[in-house]
Parts: C-alpha cells; sequence; structure tokens
C-alpha cells in the first residue's frame, strides 16, 4: 500500500480527516474482517463502500487488475481474494491496458440512484473483464429482478403488495414469482405499455435469460461459455424497456399535454404537442435521452386546443433506433418537468435547417 497516495489522502479526506495512520489500521482490521489478503483490495473497498469515491478517475492511478479484482470481491461476497499478478497480467497492464467496456448505460435513470447506479458500475466493471461473463450474468439478474419488483411496486401499490412482496415471510417474492405476476396482471396496464411488457417477456423467453440467471445463480457448477454468450442475452434492451415502463407507471403523462406524434430528424427530433388543457402552457426547455438539457432557442408558446410542432434538437448523426422506445422530456414555465415514452415507430429521418 505504498503508492495509491493521492486515493489515501482523498480517503482520509472523505471520512473526517483522519490520519493517513488511522487509515492503515482500518484498512489492517477491514482485510482482516473481510478476509481479503491483499490490503491494497481493502483500501479500495473502504474507498468506494464508505468513503463513496469513485475509484475509477484517472487521477487515482488504479491498476486495472486491482478494479477489476475489487468487482469479484463485491460480486461474490465476503470471500478470501488473493491477487498475485503473474508476468502476463504485468505485460497487459503495461502493454494493453484493459479497455474499461459498458454493457449498461443508464447511470441516473434508474428509480433508486444510489442503489442502481452502483450496481450498473458492477456490472459494466465485470463486463471489462472477458473472463468474467458469470459476474456480469449474476450481477444483471439482481439488478432486473430488482427493477421488475420497483415495476410492479409503483403500479400495484397498497392493495396489489402481495403481488411483489411476500408479506407472510416478510421479503420480496422470488424472480420467477415476479415474472409470473408482470404475465398475469399486464391487462392492469395501459395498451401501449402492454406492448413492452410483451417485449420484455419476449427477449426473456427467446434468450433463455430467465432460465440461465436461475440456473448460474444455484447451480455452481454451471458457467456461461464467454462474454459472447452474454452479449445474446440482450440485458440493455430489457433494462431499457422497464426504465421506460417504471417511468411511465411513477409519473404518468399529464392529461392535458400529449405528444400526437414523433419524427426523426438527422439532427433531432420533431413532435407535435397538443395542449387540451384550459390555459395556455410555455416551454422554456427539453431533453431527449440522456442527452444534457437545452434551452428552447426562442419562446414555445402553446394556446389552450392548438397543437404545435417543435423541434427538439440533438446533433448531427444522432441515431433513433427504430422500433424502439424514443425518451425525453419538457419543462413548464413553472419548472414543472413532464417526461415522455413512446413507441411510435421512426420514419426514415430527413434534416430540417432552423431559421
Amino acid at each position: 500500500m505504498t503508492q495509491l497516495l493521492a486515493l489515501r489522502k482523498e480517503v482520509s479526506k472523505k471520512l473526517g480527516g483522519v490520519g493517513l495512520r488511522q487509515l492503515r489500521n482500518r484498512v489492517r482490521d477491514v482485510s482482516s474482517s473481510e478476509v481479503i489478503p491483499d490490503r491494497t483490495l481493502a483500501l479500495l473497498l473502504i474507498a468506494t463502500r464508505d468513503a463513496k469515491i469513485d475509484i475509477q478517475q484517472p487521477r487515482f492511478k488504479v491498476p486495472p487488475e486491482k478494479i477489476i479484482a475489487l468487482e469479484e470481491f463485491l460480486a461474490k461476497g465476503r470471500a478470501t481474494i488473493t491477487v498475485s499478478p503473474t508476468i502476463t497480467q504485468k505485460k497487459v497492464s503495461k502493454e494493453q491496458p484493459v479497455k474499461y467496456r459498458r454493457l449498461l448505460k443508464f447511470t441516473g435513470n434508474y428509480p433508486l440512484p444510489v442503489f442502481y447506479d452502483r450496481l450498473e458500475a458492477e456490472v459494466n466493471a465485470a463486463y471489462s473483464n472477458t473472463g468474467l461473463p458469470n459476474a456480469v450474468l449474476v450481477l444483471s439478474r439482481k439488478l432486473i429482478e430488482n427493477l421488475v419488483y420497483n415495476l410492479l411496486a409503483f403500479r400495484f401499490k397498497g392493495p396489489g403488495i402481495d403481488l411483489y412482496y411476500d408479506t407472510s415471510r416478510r421479503r420480496a417474492h422470488d424472480f420467477s414469482v415476479l415474472l409470473d405476476n408482470l404475465q398475469k396482471h399486464k391487462t392492469d396496464f395501459e395498451i401501449d405499455l402492454q406492448d413492452d411488457i410483451d417485449r420484455f417477456l419476449k427477449i426473456m423467453t427467446d434468450t433463455s435469460f430467465r432460465r440461465e440467471a436461475n440456473s448460474k445463480t444455484h447451480a455452481v457448477m454451471e458457467y456461461l461459455g464467454s462474454m459472447k454468450e452474454v452479449s445474446k442475452l440482450k440485458i440493455p434492451d430489457m433494462v431499457q424497456i422497464l426504465l421506460l415502463l417504471i417511468e411511465r407507471v411513477k409519473d404518468p403523462e399529464p392529461k392535458y399535454l400529449n405528444v400526437t406524434r414523433a419524427e426523426a430528424l438527422d439532427n433531432g427530433l420533431l413532435i407535435s404537442v397538443m395542449n387540451s388543457g384550459s390555459g395556455p402552457e410555455r416551454l422554456t426547455d427539453y431533453a431527449v435521452d440522456d442527452l444534457p438539457k437545452k434551452p428552447f432557442g426562442a419562446e414555445v408558446v402553446i394556446k389552450e386546443g392548438d397543437t404545435a410542432k417543435i423541434v427538439l434538437v440533438t446533433h448531427d448523426g444522432y441515431k433513433f433506433q427504430h422500433g424502439k422506445p424514443v425518451h425525453f422530456r419538457l419543462w413548464l414555465y413553472s419548472g414543472k418537468e413532464v417526461s415522455f415514452q413512446h413507441t411510435l415507430r421512426i420514419p426514415r429521418p430527413r434534416k430540417i435547417t432552423l431559421r
């Protein structure tokens, strides 16, 4: 632990200004209690778990193999981790550094960011190591299972608690029960959302994700052979659908402001917004998918009963996926944010010139 000085100083600061000697003692204690022989890994665990630090920031210069080893530990739970870099590993770290790859790109869009953002980071860290396909699968199963639970909880909270929570045992239902209840009560959702639920369940069936996730979680001797098998499971597609469903159920679109049409452009999205309220509405800002929030270039006011065509500019070459939900948000003058998700098919893109 003679290196990573910048990280150790940041951890000390985040933990209330403890001295480096106190931090060293804490690392020793965690190394012993968590059964982690490598004290550098113990430091990284304290940094991420207790100090809430993103250890992947370049300024901390944490070796990629240490980050991967930490993710393995977090994926497996408390276990003995011994890291002894071989000559091959040292060569890789110097000449061919491990490239960080992202399987999931939904940070900030989850219903419980504190939980899900960290879990997504673990999924992506495991995905960056081609030798950890089963860690990716197990972590992804945990993420998707919790999203299905959240979806049912938002939709059936109160009297419908038995659909997602076993009150007699005081715990959430098993994944298989959650999926069965989602299928059985699909018709309790709005019609357009029923199509999205069908798409999600079809992916689960076509890719055998439900069977693979269950067997790999509960049968120790069964394994995915490579990261290529992970790609076939369409995990990002399932997460995206669940997030869109949750957003609609959690915050339904207001009845007075509706998007009747959406058309893709080479440099944005052309939408038709109808105001069926009792007064005019003034729009100030917008955001498309996970792009940053932008102000409208000119004042946008929609009178009651009118329909206005509005261009939400992205940038040249921004790609919308045909047949998949489009997510965008509008901000009213009052400061209220209105979210929209539509499964309208996107026609062949064309470009317009704004004046």
